[in-house]
């Protein structure tokens, strides 16, 4: 039996949750018997493949259940967006009132300035694969903004803590890890 056709037993038996984890023992198995670097890479290509189309692996998925494209990051350069609303990892939902208030400005090079209630901020983002960023430290001005917002408190929290990314319906996702959110941003209108 090969290895896809292992993998495709486990699958249609029902135990998707076992099928990666058994996907990685035989990777295991494989390098243990010396096979040629190349080979084991053809093998677990052929695994994810196999995997991700007979369902046994998840595909990242939105909060209504519906599955993210993966992205690269160049679809973020030289666009805008403003802040629609926060969804929390328990499920508490921030709408904003004025999204002019919360900003993100990707520059082509890397460079991100963002306003965040009444303060402004510039910083840097890179991305280590398909949906994947990360933001570096951000110069952050630190006015007192009348009235207090939670939402301002939170994403200044957050940001070391987003690491994917979306667009949906034109709509930019950015995740925070460990179930901590979704910040859901619309583009800026070019008026």
């Amino acid at each position: 039996m090969t290895i896809i056709e292992e993998v495709i037993k486990i699958c249609s038996a029902g135990r998707l949750s076992c099928a990666f984890h058994h996907a990685t023992l035989i990777f295991l198995d494989l390098k243990t018997r010396g096979l040629a670097m190349k080979r084991m890479n053809a093998i677990i290509f052929s695994l994810m493949i196999a995997s991700i189309s007979l369902g046994c692996v998840s595909v990242p998925e939105g909060r209504a259940g519906q599955p993210l494209a993966l992205t690269d990051i160049s679809a973020l350069h030289g666009t805008s967006w403003q802040l629609v609303r926060l969804e929390g990892g328990d499920g508490q939902v921030l709408e904003v009132s004025d999204r002019s208030r919360y900003t993100l400005a990707f520059k082509d090079d890397g460079k991100i300035a963002a306003k965040i209630f009444c303060n402004r901020g510039v910083g840097t983002y890179t991305s280590s694969g398909l949906s994947k960023i990360s933001f570096g430290l951000m110069a952050l001005t630190r006015a007192f903004c009348m009235p207090d917002d939670p939402i301002e408190n939170r994403i200044t929290e957050d940001w070391a803590s987003i690491s994917s990314f979306a667009i949906k319906n034109g709509n930019l996702a950015l995740t925070v890890m460990n179930d901590g959110g979704v910040y859901i941003f619309e583009p800026m209108s070019t008026r």
